[in-house]
């Protein structure tokens, strides 16, 4: 009886052990799933790299919306300036040409009728009263980006420092081993 008694005790040892190393395996098991979530990033970093890039996109096409915005508004002051000094240009040269031929005319009445006529309309001419300063200027400086620090940001983006691992003298730890190192880190 002692016999069986020493068999029952040895085979509940063998038990006990198969029960505690199934149980190291299964925690071993989490631990590697755990580890295989982790190690499977690659889609969060091309989610985070793709939300940089959207980011990158909107800025871009505010940007040169704005500087679209600002050319198309210069460009319609800019023409309508040259329209009105091609206008008063033209209405010069007429009025030129007219004085010119005063000059010509010999009866004195025609002369003084012209002479008047003509500093009428020098005074009341566009091209005296047209501002010869441009309303805009073709200065686009303010709309630059300096994108130097932006580049050097991004051309020294690197990879978090890996975390160091937890060793412990057991060499698969055990849940409540594995949370009370974790507590305390």
């Amino acid at each position: 009886m002692t016999n069986n008694k020493n068999k029952k005790e040895a085979l509940q040892r063998i038990i006990t052990t198969l029960a505690n190393k199934n149980e190291d395996v299964h925690n071993f098991m989490e631990t590697l799933s755990h580890s295989l979530a982790g190690v499977q990033v690659v889609s969060d970093l091309e989610e985070e790299f793709d939300r940089l890039f959207t980011i990158l996109v909107e800025m871009k096409e505010s940007m040169i919306n704005t500087i679209k915005q600002e050319g198309a508004k210069k460009t319609q002051e800019i023409q309508n300036q040259l329209t009105q000094s091609s206008d008063a240009l033209e209405s010069a040269e007429e009025l030129l040409e007219f004085a010119n031929n005063a000059l010509d005319v010999q009866d004195e009445d025609e002369f003084t009728k012209a002479a008047k006529q003509i500093k009428d309309r020098v005074t009341m001419a566009s091209a005296f009263r047209l501002t010869m300063k441009p309303k805009v200027t073709d200065n686009m400086n303010h709309l630059m980006v300096d994108f130097t620090q932006e580049r050097q940001l991004l051309q020294n983006l690197k990879f978090l420092p890996e975390q160091q691992s937890i060793s412990c003298h057991n060499s698969h730890p055990t849940i409540p081993q594995r949370l009370s190192l974790r507590g305390r880190m």
